[in-house]
């Protein structure tokens, strides 16, 4: 549902607005100019978002010789819940990464602060950001017509009663004064959706049935490579949310076979032109090498 809804609905060309670009063997490659620059618009707020948000840092964890080291796999611990509760409770997956995304920004500036960070403040600062997430981005809808969403005694709960309801409230609030209350981050997610919508529709002798099955399978594929790269500091804190979604895109279409190599040539030179990233740029291989030694898809 969620795909379809990106491309329009039926992921089919809405007639006056669709013109074809080119053809051969029965393959009709169209490309939807009013679906385009609505695309266009919405990448160049996400951009103008992303550096707006500032730069984030990997390097805030604990040194060796800490007592109550904050570590890496600490980070990653805390990941694996994040995503074991959203599946248990049905909301969206990407909820951990924008949770990750204020736990890591907040974190940075108080590092940059001179404050410590201790082993308890860490898990703290990420159910804070969790219980921000959820309640920001993380509604589901129930069957009565209302948006359902965790209250912050289950927070509490979750925690082991480790946290109390003041803790994470006192904590949020801190929170969002650090973050100036930018709580919409850019994710990679939302960078994967935006960039599929540039690239053209075709048709196989008529049928759109292979265009919306690729499409499907590059989404997919990428948004997986996107939640494997938040355990990884130097993809998900060092990496900006665009270049990660686009190396994931890179090796989403490399897992679709039958994606025509017109269609290909178009979409990435769409990429290039209106966001500057290129295949063979140092920074996108040193991703797409990275994201690929996580990728099962081999």
């Amino acid at each position: 549902t969620q795909r379809r809804k990106m491309h329009g609905g039926s992921g089919r060309p809405h007639g006056s607005n669709s013109f074809p670009e080119t053809q051969l063997s029965g393959i009709v490659v169209m490309i939807e100019s009013q679906s385009y620059q609505q695309a266009a618009d919405h990448l160049q707020a996400l951009r103008l978002k992303e550096d707006s948000c500032g730069p984030k840092r990997s390097d805030y964890f604990s040194p060796p010789d800490s007592e109550e080291r904050v570590t890496v796999a600490w980070r990653r611990k805390l990941c694996e819940w994040c995503y074991a509760v959203v599946d248990h409770f049905g909301f969206s997956r990407e909820v951990v990464a924008i949770a990750m995304s204020y736990l890591d920004k907040f974190v940075c500036k108080q590092v940059e602060a001179g404050r410590s960070v201790s082993k308890r403040n860490y898990q703290l600062y990420m159910v804070s950001s969790y219980y921000l997430a959820l309640k920001v981005h993380g509604g589901i809808d129930d069957p009565k017509g209302t948006r359902r969403r965790l209250p912050i005694d289950a927070f509490v709960e979750l925690s082991r009663g480790f946290f109390s309801v003041e803790d994470i409230e006192e904590t949020e609030r801190c929170m969002l004064v650090a973050l100036e209350w930018k709580v919409n981050p850019s994710t990679a997610v939302r960078f994967i959706s935006t960039f599929l919508n540039l690239c053209p529709c075709w048709t196989v002798d008529g049928s759109h049935s292979a265009y919306n099955r690729a499409m499907s399978g590059i989404f997919d594929n990428a948004r997986y490579l996107t939640e494997l790269a938040l355990y990884s500091t130097k993809l998900s804190i060092d990496t900006k949310s665009s270049l990660l979604a686009y190396c994931a895109l890179l090796l989403g279409i490399q897992s679709v076979s039958n994606v025509p190599k017109q269609v290909t040539q178009s979409f990435l030179a769409s990429l290039d032109k209106l966001y500057g990233y290129t295949p063979g740029s140092v920074d996108a291989a040193r991703v797409r090498d990275s994201l690929a030694c996580l990728s099962p898809m081999k």
